[in-house]
């Protein structure tokens, strides 16, 4: 960094003495010297920042041409500290060039006006007119065009940048930037910094040509105008009137037609009656803070009201202008409604994602708890005698654990794809059977109709699930009406168009049965139509906020969409999309196996105490031998040594230390015949799907029953297909 210096006259021997102090003395310099640094690159940073932010707004503030680019040309000047800072037309056909706006040092003469040929500044023209710019740190050492050194050397430049402006995809000129006193050397970073604000100018210099052609021919104007409608745009102009503060002076047919009017019913009238309430403060804010000429953003997003009541979200550009001589705002209009549709359903998706997991854990959790439960109890029924006084607390233990059960099945269901019993079927069948239900139990003021289609496409589903969701919907829509009402249950054939699926609904277009439950009840809010498939959102004093959670997740995982139309006091409509298939309907009930017991030796791994000794018990009570494993390794170890012997290993899949995956595949090293009954707490179709596919002979879901575990047991052993329902 330095040395410190010091000397004297006369001879000193205290010097060598205060060697010390003057290293201490060298280190705090060198720091404050630091710390001096750090503070002029702080204050360079923050200048720079300060320079970028006025350069951004002043692009945004004005629609003048040459005001946007004397601002951009001082800015620009004070960013780089370049000795001329300067733009240039250039025309491409005629392969000329003209400098029309310039930022010069104090000592540096102006050039502004120059102009010349392609032949003048051949150094580089070649990367401009590819877009490319055009970094020289020594015009000397350049080798690229002797005839621009030599306008170079005439004009005293050391070091240069050309960074290219393009307007509507074509070349337009070049920002340029001139070191005189000194050579510069142009960092990367730097270069990018400049090749950036190049991009907004371009499109601040597209808004002003647009701009000062539409001032020059109101007709031309006009059409300018309506040729966007072309490219989607929406485009209007507001002006202040007495009291009336956006009233609209012209508007486009696109912009119209997405409000569902025709320009002429909106021309003089305000237009912050056709947006959202919501947004009312936000609007009249920013048209103020223009109005006053303060900083505001350019860009923003806000909610319009249609004709129809439909509330759409738009992208909204705004600038102060004038029309007709006098000041007014010109608002450019893009719908994203598709977009922000689009969000919500992913933002959906990732919300029920991340419950189901949870959910799903939770559910396996309970599901091995009730697994002892259970279990235990269904061995006391066969241990009882039929009369004994015990039989009905037994039942009652019984009982609860199956809705217990019941009640794990449902968050599974929060899983999309866990639990799924697949079969062609008709949704009548289930509109039918659900009706039935709630005449016996809505109340009596309730009147339920069903409007079902007798030629309705056949559909995929698993009949429990899609009964479960019918049902979660009519009760819902019962609850929605305290004081009576309708409840009308339909089914219909509906042919998706590409916008209809992709866009309203995210689905593939095609053919799809549709399930709709309508009621007359009070009806729901934008706000609450907003959350309603939330997990544990409810407006209910009681409620667990599931109903409708499962309703989404049950048609997310039938590959379904659900559409919901509601309005306050008026009613609700909760429409189901579901894919059609060619494979007919067919009722086969699932057959029952006999319970049997045997004399072959079964391999229990569990590592819940609980649940190994209940397989114990029901085991060797029906005959077999049995061997315990409390994980995977102690298994594994098992099996070598006793592989001949075994002849079923009923396997837990979530297991500390070695998984049941891991583990099924270490036994199939050992032995690739052996015999392996997969059991969890996770449904065959959720996280047990992956290892089921690799060999596994059955599954054996939790919770279950004594009778359950030797059917699938005797099954697996006999070498028949099994389900793994």
């Amino acid at each position: 960094m330095g040395v410190l210096n010091l000397y004297a006259r006369q001879p000193a021997n205290r010097f060598s003495e205060m060697s010390d102090w003057l290293a201490a003395v060298g280190d705090q310099i060198a720091i404050a010297i630091e710390n001096a640094r750090l503070y002029e690159a702080a204050l360079a940073d923050s200048r720079r920042d300060a320079l970028l932010c006025r350069l951004s707004m002043s692009l945004g503030r004005s629609l003048e041409l040459d005001e946007i680019l004397d601002q951009t040309m001082i800015d620009l000047g004070e960013l780089t500290v370049a000795d001329r800072t300067y733009f240039v037309t250039i025309d491409p056909d005629a392969e000329i060039w003209r400098m029309t706006h310039e930022h010069i040092s104090p000592y540096i003469e102006p050039d502004i006006g120059r102009g010349g040929t392609f032949d003048d500044i051949r150094t580089g023209v070649d990367l401009i007119l590819a877009g490319q710019s055009v970094v020289v740190d020594d015009v000397e050492a350049d080798l690229r065009g002797p005839t621009s050194c030599a306008l170079c050397r005439s004009l005293g430049i050391k070091s240069f940048l050309l960074v290219p402006i393009t307007v509507k995809g074509r070349l337009y000129g070049a920002l340029g930037f001139d070191y005189c006193w000194e050579k510069h050397r142009w960092q990367p970073d730097e270069v990018e910094l400049l090749e950036s604000v190049a991009r907004q100018l371009s499109l601040a210099l597209e808004n002003a040509l647009l701009y000062a052609q539409a001032r020059a021919s109101e007709t031309r104007y006009r059409t300018l105008i309506e040729t966007a409608s072309a490219l989607g745009e929406g485009i209007a102009i507001l002006q202040a009137e007495g009291q009336q503060e956006n009233i609209c002076r012209f508007i486009n047919h696109t912009f119209a037609q997405l409000l569902g009017y025709t320009p002429k019913e909106l021309i003089g009238t305000n237009l912050l009656d056709v947006v959202h309430p919501n947004d009312w403060y936000r609007v009249l804010q920013s048209y103020h803070a223009r109005k006053a000429g303060d900083e505001t953003p350019t860009h923003y997003e806000i909610t319009y009201r249609t004709r129809g009541g439909r509330s759409i979200s738009a992208e909204v550009s705004a600038a102060v202008t004038e029309y007709e001589g006098q000041p007014a705002t010109i608002i450019f209009v893009r719908d994203v409604s598709e977009r922000k549709q689009l969000e919500r359903q992913l933002l959906q998706a990732q919300k029920m994602e991340a419950v189901g997991t949870l959910a799903g854990g939770i559910a396996h959790d309970f599901n091995n708890l009730l697994v002892g439960i259970l279990g235990y109890a269904s061995l006391l029924q066969r241990e009882l005698l039929a009369d004994s006084s015990l039989q009905a607390d037994v039942e009652t233990i019984v009982h609860s654990a199956r809705r217990a059960a019941d009640l794990t099945s449902q968050l599974l269901a929060l899983t999309r794809h866990d639990h799924l019993e697949v079969r062609p079927l008709n949704l009548n069948e289930v509109a039918t059977k659900v009706a039935r239900l709630l005449s016996r139990t809505l109340d009596k003021a309730i009147v339920i109709e069903t409007c079902l289609a007798d030629d309705l496409d056949t559909i995929e589903g698993d009949v429990g699930q899609l009964h479960q969701m019918l049902l979660n919907l009519a009760l819902n829509a019962g609850e929605a009406m305290p004081q009576g009402g309708r409840l009308v249950i339909e089914t219909t054939n509906m042919t998706l168009s590409t916008k209809q699926a992709r866009v309203d609904l995210n689905l593939e277009p095609g053919r799809y049965a549709c399930l709709s439950v309508t009621d007359t009840g009070h009806g729901m809010d934008e706000e609450t139509l907003a959350r309603i498939f939330e997990p544990f959102f409810t407006t209910k004093e009681q409620g667990g906020g599931l109903g409708l959670a499962m309703v989404y997740s049950i048609t997310k995982a039938h590959q379904g969409a659900i559409h919901v139309y509601s309005e306050p006091r008026v009613g609700s409509t909760f429409k189901v999309y579901l894919p059609t298939t060619a494979n007919s309907v067919s009722d086969v009930p699932p057959g029952e196996c006999q319970v049997v017991g045997g004399t072959e030796t079964v391999l229990v791994v569990d590592d819940e105490e609980p649940v190994r000794r209940l397989l114990q018990r029901v085991l060797e009570g029906s005959g077999y031998t049995v061997f315990l494993a409390q994980d995977g390794c102690q298994a594994v170890e098992l099996y070598r040594r006793c592989s001949d012997e075994i002849d079923l290993v009923i396997l837990d899949m979530i297991m500390p230390q070695m998984g049941g995956q891991e583990t099924s595949n270490r036994l199939r090293e050992i032995s690739p015949q052996v015999k392996v009954l997969l059991s969890s707490g996770y449904s065959a179709r959720g996280r047990a799907e992956e290892i089921l596919c690799t060999g596994i002979h059955g599954f054996l879901q939790k919770p279950y029953d004594a009778q359950l575990v030797l059917r699938k047991v005797r099954t697996v052993l006999d070498g028949q297909e099994l389900s793994q329902a």
